[in-house]
Order: structure tokens, then C-alpha cells, then sequence
């Protein structure tokens, strides 16, 4: 058994914030952005998926002390983007499951994604790197998604940060 660690991040607060239009383009993320740059938005994860013929969706996190910084920004974006349709959604915890052990051994997403479907946790938002896989779920759902990846992989360590 490999005993390199694999620690469980938990994050309270996350603001989920949703982009939709028919053609959104780079030039439109560039300026949504920075518009949120100027307001002192702090982004977290990154989702975008691009489609020519089903219009991109971008979705991304922030932290809810950024809320009305996030409120402010999308006011300023109505007139740059007028056809982008922007959601904002608080009520999310951020999870990352994160090790070396990634880089290491196969098998852990597989194991990561059939733990979250034998609980029925809905998954909100999903990114990946090479040694993490950040996931956004409703805070209700918390505890018990938590408590089935610590089941399902023991050998981790939970962290709450401040």
C-alpha cells in the first residue's frame, strides 16, 4: 500500500457563478475578468467549455466575502455583454482532494467519482489537475461527502483552513 498522503481541503462559503450566451467568445471572458479584477473579485475554480453551435458556458467560484464585489462587477458587465446571461449562487463548499499519490497510481478519480455516486451528492462544479480534483457541492450535502471520501480513502487527512 502506497502511504503517501492524500489530503481532503474543505472550504465553507463558495459563491457559484454561472456565464451563458449563444456566442461567448474570448474577448467577453477577457472583459467579464476584468471587470472582476477591478473590483477585487477573487476567482477560484475555472470551468469554460466552448460550443460553436450549442453557444459556451463558463462557470467559476469565488468566496461569498466577495459577493457584492461579484454584484457590482456583473451590473458593470449588462452593458459590454448584453448577451450573456450571468447567474450568481451562494450555499456551496469547495472539496479538493489532493496528493502526490495522483501522480503516482491510477484509479483514484474512478474512485473519487463512485464514492460521490454511491452517496447521491450532486456536484455543482469539477476541475482537475494533475495531483487534485476540486469539487463544489451544496453545503447541505457537506458532511456526508466528506465523511464518504474519508471512508473510502482512509489514509487522508482532513483540513479545514482558515
Amino acid at each position: 500500500m502506497n502511504t503517501s498522503k492524500i489530503e481532503i481541503i474543505v472550504q465553507f462559503d463558495v459563491v457559484l457563478i454561472h456565464a451563458d450566451c449563444p456566442l461567448i467568445n474570448l474577448h467577453d471572458i477577457t472583459q467579464l475578468f476584468k471587470v472582476l479584477a477591478n473590483t477585487g473579485v477573487s476567482i477560484d475554480l475555472i470551468s469554460f467549455i466552448p460550443s460553436r453551435r450549442t453557444g459556451s458556458t463558463l462557470s467559476f467560484s469565488t468566496f461569498s466575502s466577495d459577493f457584492s464585489k461579484v454584484l457590482r462587477a456583473i451590473a458593470q458587465l449588462k452593458n459590454q455583454c448584453g448577451n450573456m446571461r450571468i447567474e450568481v449562487n451562494g450555499g456551496y463548499s469547495k472539496i479538493t482532494l489532493k496528493g502526490s499519490r495522483f501522480l503516482q497510481e491510477t484509479g483514484i478519480a474512478a474512485g473519487f467519482f463512485n464514492t460521490i455516486l454511491e452517496i447521491d451528492s450532486e456536484l455543482m462544479l469539477v476541475t482537475a489537475t494533475g495531483n487534485a480534483i476540486d469539487v463544489l457541492v451544496r453545503t447541505d450535502e457537506l458532511d456526508k461527502t466528506v465523511a464518504a471520501l474519508e471512508q473510502a480513502f482512509p489514509e487522508t487527512e482532513t483540513v479545514y483552513p482558515e
